[in-house]
């Protein structure tokens, strides 16, 4: 045979052998991806569930108050009195 395909077959060759690794590491990484998915949707599905507010406990609860703050616009005279 000649030596350019010689090359050609050995070029095949460790071409295919380099991607083996490859493959496998894919794979395990895909089956880690796989059962660590598995295992949040069951830890989601024994989780209890929030304990219910009535009406009269949702009342209790504190409100929010909106408050207003001054706001200085930079580039005219801030007087310290609000308009």
């Amino acid at each position: 045979m000649n030596h350019d395909v010689w090359y050609i077959v050995l070029g095949i060759v460790f071409g295919v052998a380099a991607s083996i690794p490859t493959s496998l590491l894919i794979v395990a990484a895909a089956k880690g991806s796989r059962q660590s998915e598995a295992s949040y949707w069951q830890q989601q599905q024994t989780r209890p569930n929030p304990p219910a507010v009535t009406d009269a406990e949702w009342q209790e609860l504190p409100s929010f108050v909106v408050t207003t703050t001054a706001v200085h616009v930079i580039g005219t005279e801030y007087t310290g009195q609000d308009d």
